[in-house]
């Protein structure tokens, strides 16, 4: 005797197509706020080189300097001979690998760069501005800088610092300007 069923096993076009539907607005939904995290996530790095440029600054102000006849200076930030507005020079990053700028760009070699022990020697995307004046009571402002998605928009992090007697004082966070741009 034959046994007859009563439809057949699978899904039908409807519920295929109701499937596709559902995925496919959680993916319009996740997919910026995915972004935002991959960014927010990037921004990390500049907070690692705030720190390094503050414990560099940190470090020569608490360090005893001569001038070339031995005589001890004032306590002071390593000095910058202008305050350049833009970060430290180097290729643009958008063009190269990963669109990062390349490791120990040859700008750190030079001072205040030596002087904070600071520099970057893996592929990066927030470049360094620092920026301190011979007076220890103007104190010093450390920048990272970064075009995070190549469209010239910079996200900027600022952590400035100043010298109070013997101590350096700062905000504890630092300032920060279009964080994921």
């Amino acid at each position: 005797m034959r046994n007859k069923r009563r439809g057949t096993p699978g899904f039908t076009i409807i519920e295929l197509m109701m499937v596709v539907f559902i995925i496919g607005v959680l993916c319009a939904l996740g997919a910026p706020a995915f972004s935002r995290y991959v960014k927010r996530s990037r921004t990390a790095e500049a907070s690692g080189h705030l720190q390094k440029m503050w414990s560099g600054s940190v470090a020569y102000f608490s360090s005893d300097h001569a001038d070339s006849r031995g005589v001890t200076m004032v306590k002071q930030f390593p000095a910058t001979t202008d305050c350049p507005t833009d970060p430290v020079r180097e290729l643009p990053c958008c063009q190269g690998t990963g669109q990062k700028c390349p490791g120990s760009p040859a700008a750190y070699s030079q001072e205040p760069w030596v002087s904070l022990q600071f520099n970057i020697p893996d592929p990066h995307l927030f470049r360094a501005n620092y920026c301190a004046q011979p007076d220890a009571l103007q104190g010093f402002s450390a920048e990272a800088n970064a075009d995070l998605d190549c469209d010239t928009i910079q996200s900027r992090f600022i952590r400035r610092g100043q010298a109070v007697g013997m101590d350096i004082q700062s905000a504890p966070i630092p300032i920060i300007l279009n964080e994921t741009e």
